[in-house]
């Protein structure tokens, strides 16, 4: 997946966390640089895999130090961009965390335009390995009751991962702070990405307890069956407004003894309630399965609804995917139809094919060969060129072997 820049932001007279007579670094050379290196990225051709031909240098590697100069001068958003394409960049390990322990400082120092800081708060959260415990409360807790939901949700969020990840700092008192810290986030009416962040962030905490409980209890090392205590810790967080809570809640319903027609109605809520957040293209990629598991008649509707609320990005590539195999899989000739024009959609979404055939192809694969199928019927030459159909062998036991060079 190509990394793409730091959108332009113009700065608006809204709260800042410096004072008023703090400078401000107007954004048009930013702009410029950042829409000439995006024409660079829309021309760029990712190399194929395994690819002999000399690769193309990707194009971050090449404006990385007109960046690096603007953000010497003191503009945030050259900082933000750096931080955010330091991989494609061609930066090693320890020539990332270096740069972030370099750029980091200066976006917390008081001088970061409030519509920036979310954006920061995040490149704290992905580069949590290059900070101190210390320096992310010093730089957290000043804006953890911050006028911008963004920010304050943004600033809850980063201080928990800081907390919680730094493997210095592993301990049930962290722990604990982290929770709560990602609990606040995600109660933040208006916290946007960084809420649906701290949910995924706490969803994940209390998946993992649950699977090492599991291992505990299935190897004897206690006697109490944890599911049910899990069960009530997931619906309190799903409650609260964490959706990959209730995703897990579906993935495990027969922990509850949900039914499909449960299922539906449930995915269905979880669907319109948190539209567009990034979780749902796990439950997109669910839907083969779960046709297969509970039928059409509970997956299709899932699929359907995601297609109806989410018109763009990865989500819904996910569910045109999704709900392509699905229809190609388990309907009728017409579903299998309304599959390709899904599929055809995806690769027109996401600017390429995301298998190695056509999509016509990709359709009879789904709807064919699979497990319990009818295998397509073939003609072709023995060994002695006579002729034959794989039809003829009906009712025998038949061995295939296909072979190839390459």
């Amino acid at each position: 997946m190509q990394t793409t820049s730091l959108a332009l932001v113009i700065v608006a007279a809204v709260g800042w966390n410096a004072s008023p007579d703090a400078p401000r670094v107007l954004p048009d050379e930013y702009g410029e640089l950042a829409a000439e290196y995006e024409a660079a990225l829309e021309a760029f051709v990712p190399p194929e895999p395994f690819m002999l031909e000399p690769r193309q240098e990707h194009p971050a590697v090449v404006f990385l130090p007109r960046f690096e100069a603007l953000a010497a001068e003191g503009e945030p958003q050259a900082s933000l961009w750096i931080l955010e394409n330091l991989r494609p960049a061609g930066l090693r390990s320890s020539a990332r965390r270096k740069k972030a322990e370099e750029l980091l400082p200066a976006l917390f120092a008081g001088g970061t335009p409030a519509e920036l800081l979310p954006a920061a708060l995040e490149q704290l959260e992905a580069h949590y390995r290059s900070i101190e415990e210390e320096q992310a409360r010093q730089w957290c807790k000043p804006l953890l009751d911050h006028a911008s939901p963004g920010v304050s949700a943004g600033a809850l969020c980063a201080l928990g991962v800081a907390l919680s990840s730094n493997g210095r700092t592993r301990s049930e008192e962290l722990r604990a702070e982290a929770d709560a810290l990602w609990l606040r986030a995600l109660k933040v009416k208006g916290g946007g990405g960084a809420s649906a962040r701290a949910a995924g962030f706490l969803t994940s905490a209390l998946a993992r307890d649950h699977a090492r409980a599991r291992r505990d209890f299935e190897r004897g090392r206690v006697s109490e069956d944890p599911d049910a205590g899990f069960l009530e810790r997931f619906r309190a967080l799903a409650e609260a407004g964490a959706g990959p809570a209730g995703f897990w809640l579906l993935d495990h319903r027969e922990l509850e003894g949900l039914g499909p027609e449960g299922v539906r109605r449930a995915g269905l809520a979880l669907i319109d309630a948190h539209a567009g957040e990034d979780f749902l293209a796990e439950l997109a990629q669910r839907l083969p399965d779960w046709g297969e598991e509970l039928g059409l008649a509970v997956a299709a509707p899932l699929g359907q609804r995601l297609l109806e609320r989410v018109a763009t990005g990865p989500v819904r590539a996910a569910a045109l995917l999704g709900q392509a195999e699905l229809l190609a899989a388990h309907g009728d000739d017409a579903q299998a139809r309304d599959a390709l024009a899904l599929l055809e959609e995806q690769v027109e979404l996401v600017g390429e094919e995301p298998f190695a055939v056509p999509p016509e192809q990709q359709i009879f694969q789904w709807r064919n060969l699979r497990v319990g199928r009818v295998a397509p019927d073939f003609e072709t030459e023995d060994v002695d060129g006579v002729a034959f159909k794989l039809s003829e062998y009906r009712g025998k036991v038949v061995l295939l072997d296909f072979w190839g060079f390459w």
